[in-house]
């Protein structure tokens, strides 16, 4: 019997779950196609293009389906190891989110456009400024 969860996510952009996982400091793989493997259950299977190491023999896969990343996972599995299904989707948002607007503010850099942000611990506040010259 499976095990195994999937469950949808407005990530829409492959380089910023990336970005997102790189600065989230998470072990994982990644592929162009759905074929990593990532473990549950008594043996059962899933495929996935990115597969995070959870510490325990089941990892949380991310595939694309109808435009959006949906993850992939035996929950059940993995919180046995340091990760929790909510805790971790809401990070993973969190931080995909912060790095789909570094990438808008560094495209606006070139127009005179600056970004500054402030980390308040469960939210971030940013503030994109225009250089005006007068």
């Amino acid at each position: 019997m499976s095990h195994f969860v999937r469950i949808k996510t407005r990530i829409t952009e492959r380089q910023h779950l990336v970005a997102a996982l790189q600065a989230l400091h998470l072990e994982y793989q990644a592929s162009e196609r759905e074929d990593l493997v990532v473990g549950g259950f008594a043996g059962a299977t899933e495929r996935a293009e990115i597969v995070i190491a959870t510490g325990t023999q089941y990892g949380i896969g991310l595939r694309r389906r109808d435009g959006c990343y949906e993850t992939v996972a035996d929950w059940w599995g993995v919180q046995h190891g340091s990760l929790r299904q909510e805790s971790f989707l809401q990070q993973l948002h969190r931080e995909y989110a912060h790095q789909t607007v570094l990438e808008y503010a560094r495209q606006k850099e070139s127009e005179g456009w600056t970004l500054e942000w402030e980390d308040r611990g469960d939210e971030r506040v940013y503030e994109l400024k225009e250089k005006i010259s007068i």
